[in-house]
């Protein structure tokens, strides 16, 4: 993914505990929540802080999942049931294959009082297409030709040649002001969504007041949005459960079921979503991984369905294809399950036969990951072949993953777009020039899928490329996971879609 959500697919941290509003003091004892009582403010946990407000360069999860949603706002989104909903855009039609033309919103206001026209969309779009800036959504949107802006709030778009996923590129394009530049968005977000920037106080909390002049303000119930940073699991649970936070995203399933069973908070889980957790392997920096028999043997040591089940309680399932189960042109192209006496065989038959040795990056805040490589490393001990497991803070993990300067690294993302372009942009994309530099047909079958309109010749290239990604193992999926959220009960109309953005607009307390 330049990156995952996804996203994933990307991420941050630290403690230090901050009482909402009317929060208790203390955790709840007897598995029962303490409700809040101040109704103006929503606080939310978030696993990990955030580096920048950069919405061109910032893949971390709680940036692409909630800021980019709330702060900044889309053309559109998807709803939980993955239907389009229109943000600052009213609708678009598409006047033949590769020209969009796309109604905008009137009366809409950035929050530093600027008007919303038809000229921002073009200045995002074009900063995403500038190299300079280093968008990592940049192969998005390399195939557009022209945009002109009809009038203020009419945009014609014209592709050079037709995408099918570029609805779903536009649907998490967070759009800023013409005026701004992405140097000044680093540390001063400004969109046009439902609540504007106030503070930012690293490790601790990032805070947002209610936007007054937004498009949609009557919406709009609470006064202020806090975003809590707490990277410890267990800490949080404590905050969700004392009310001292009202909401806490992307929690792991052991805290699904502390929340299923506790009075006065709820587990809310996404339609047709799919987490798929996954190791991005160095082909191009370890001789070993390099061989596809080598990787085959150590995937054959992997016990994916010992994994669903012990390590994710039940809740996830063993994953069969780089794709999510609910995305377009899916296959079960991992068919081989566990075999530990098959996987000494195909070792033997490599010049790795006696071992040899690796290391794997997992997040401090990826409690899921980690029991999983534990899980891995004792089996691979058995082919002699020896796992160092590197547990990192945020920004030694995210070095290595953005210099792609690993043997491997442990990453997870909710499902990414509805069709297997936009997984691919994100995920598959910015490894062309790593591990799968040396793999041209499968860059070719990438890209000529995601140009390409004709149903039939689609599912053929998203097959080979499925069963290319399984062959070389550049990325290797082992779990599906639905997404897991967890709420006060007395607080409704948090919006969490299949890939886990997450809309707090119409957030209210009952």
């Amino acid at each position: 993914m330049k990156k995952i959500l996804t996203l994933i697919l990307a991420l941050t941290m630290c403690v230090s505990l901050l009482t909402a509003c009317g929060g208790s003091d203390s955790a709840p004892e007897g598995g029962n929540a303490v409700s809040t009582t101040d109704t103006s403010t929503l606080t939310c946990g978030i696993n990990q802080d955030i580096d920048n407000f950069n919405p061109f360069t910032n893949q971390q999860i709680p940036f692409v999942n909630v800021v980019n949603f709330n702060c900044y706002e889309c053309l559109f989104h998807y709803n939980e049931n993955m239907e389009l909903e229109m943000d600052l855009a009213t609708g678009y039609e598409m006047t033949d294959e590769v020209t969009y033309v796309i109604n905008l919103r009137e009366g809409v206001k950035f929050h530093n009082g600027e008007d919303f026209t038809a000229d921002d969309v073009i200045y995002t779009i074009e900063s995403i297409k500038d190299e300079n800036n280093g968008a990592w959504r940049n192969s998005q949107y390399a195939n557009v030709d022209t945009m002109t802006a009809v009038d203020a709030h009419t945009l014609e778009i014209k592709l050079a040649t037709p995408q099918a996923s570029f609805i779903d590129n536009l649907a998490y394009t967070a759009i800023v002001s013409k005026s701004t530049t992405p140097e000044e968005l680093t540390r001063n977000p400004i969109g046009t969504g439902a609540y504007k920037f106030i503070s930012w106080t690293p490790n601790d909390s990032i805070k947002f007041e209610k936007f007054e002049e937004y498009w949609d303000a009557e919406a709009v119930s609470c006064e202020s949005l806090v975003l809590k940073v707490i990277p410890d699991t267990t800490v949080a649970l404590t905050n969700l459960q004392s009310g001292e936070i009202q909401f806490m995203g992307g929690i792991d399933v052991e805290s699904a079921n502390t929340v299923s069973n506790t009075e006065g908070l709820k587990l809310l889980q996404s339609k047709y979503a799919n987490t798929i957790y996954e190791v991005e392997i160095g082909r191009h920096n370890n001789p070993a991984l390099a061989d596809p028999e080598v990787v085959r043997a150590l995937f054959l040591a992997l016990n994916r369905d010992v994994v669903a089940e012990s390590v994710f309680g039940g809740m996830a399932t063993a994953s069969k294809s780089p794709f999510p189960s609910a995305a377009k042109y899916y296959k079960e192209a991992d068919t081989e399950g566990y075999n530990l006496e098959l996987a000494k065989e195909v070792l033997a038959g490599t010049a790795y036969a006696d071992g040899f040795e690796f290391t794997v990056h997992v997040l401090t805040s990826d409690t899921l990951s980690q029991q999983t490589m534990v899980v891995w490393q004792a089996d691979l001990k058995e082919l002699g072949v020896t796992m160092n497991i590197d547990i990192c803070e945020v920004s030694v993990w995210l070095d290595a993953y953005l210099s792609r300067s690993y043997d491997m690294i442990a990453n997870y993302y909710s499902m990414v777009g509805t069709d297997p372009a936009t997984y691919c942009s994100v995920i598959m994309s910015a490894l062309a020039d790593y591990q799968t530099a040396d793999l041209p047909e499968l860059n070719e079958a990438i890209q000529n899928g995601a140009m390409g309109t004709d149903d039939a010749a689609r599912t053929a290239l998203y097959e080979t490329v499925q069963d290319m990604i399984v062959k070389y193992r550049p990325v290797a999926t082992y779990a599906e996971c639905p997404n897991l959220d967890g709420a006060a009960a007395n607080v409704s109309g948090i919006m969490v879609n299949g890939m886990g953005h997450t809309l707090l607009k119409n957030a209210h307390f009952e």
